[in-house]
């Protein structure tokens, strides 16, 4: 996606969530790892030349996960 107005995609699977935005994309992943403990990875992705702060800020780009997972 090249044009950031555009929308969103989301791709669901048994453990994974994926979400694709025009400036960036964040992909979950959620292991079982017994009764009583979970392993989640959690990546942001953004363009190769994407500056910190410039293209992107950091801390709005995490804040939903972040809060959502204290």
């Amino acid at each position: 996606m090249t044009r950031k107005n555009l929308g969103d995609t989301h791709l669901w699977g048994h453990n994974a969530w994926n979400h694709f935005m025009g400036d960036h994309a964040i992909v979950a992943l959620v292991i079982p790892l017994s009764a009583v403990r979970t392993l989640v990875r959690t990546k942001w992705l953004v363009h190769k030349d994407a500056v910190e702060g410039f293209d992107y800020d950091l801390e709005k780009l995490t804040s939903v996960w972040i809060a959502t997972t204290e």
